[in-house]
């Protein structure tokens, strides 16, 4: 199991140690003010991805994670610069493409085999371009098929409209822009 923190910790455990976990007790020791936003299962001999707010993406392998036990705080995953978060993190199993959104309406989908392995710890490298004031507020790993996005109502951007629609969007290079949406991904 991975653990990945918002302020960039990350932390391995065995899943054996997860199941004897009683009910209550914490697999994770989380400085103040920190918390988990990104738990997933990955297979050994796999590389994953941290995606901050800033458009910095970390591709690192498992193997330089150590295993360690629930009392720990976990090791540095990614570097973050003045203001940014980590919002997602996942597991690279095939042809999983990186998702971003970002808080102006737009969108951009990178393939993760432009993101180079540099190794826990580091800063990254950019995946999109962002204006003054433009931070990304969600990231997802995975297939691009069969995804749908729940979009801000025409009325009212910030209230959700019911209906999801299809979420299709090319491919692009990393380090360039996104593309704006119809409306904003909520």
């Amino acid at each position: 199991l991975v653990l990945i923190t918002k302020m960039g910790t990350i932390k391995r455990l065995t899943l054996t140690e997860i199941q004897e976990t009683k009910s209550g007790k914490t697999a994770i020791k989380l400085k103040p003010g920190d918390s988990v936003v990104s738990a997933f299962c990955s297979p050994k001999n796999t590389d994953i991805v941290i995606v901050a707010s800033d458009a910095q993406v970390l591709r690192t392998s498992l193997e330089g994670i150590s295993i360690q036990g629930r009392g720990a705080s976990g090791v540095a995953g990614i570097k973050l610069r003045s203001g940014a978060t980590v919002i997602g993190a996942g597991a690279i199993l095939g042809d999983e493409i990186l998702i971003t959104v970002t808080n102006d309406s737009s969108a951009k989908v990178t393939s993760l085999s432009d993101f180079e392995n540099k190794g826990r710890g580091g800063v990254g490298v950019r995946a999109t371009k962002l204006n003054n004031g433009v931070s990304l507020i969600f990231a997802k790993i995975g297939l691009q098929t069969g995804l749908l996005a729940v979009m801000g109502s025409d009325d009212d951007p910030k209230k959700i409209d019911p209906n999801p629609v299809t979420f299709l969007l090319e491919s692009t290079k990393r380090d360039l822009v996104s593309t704006m949406t119809e409306r904003q991904i909520l």
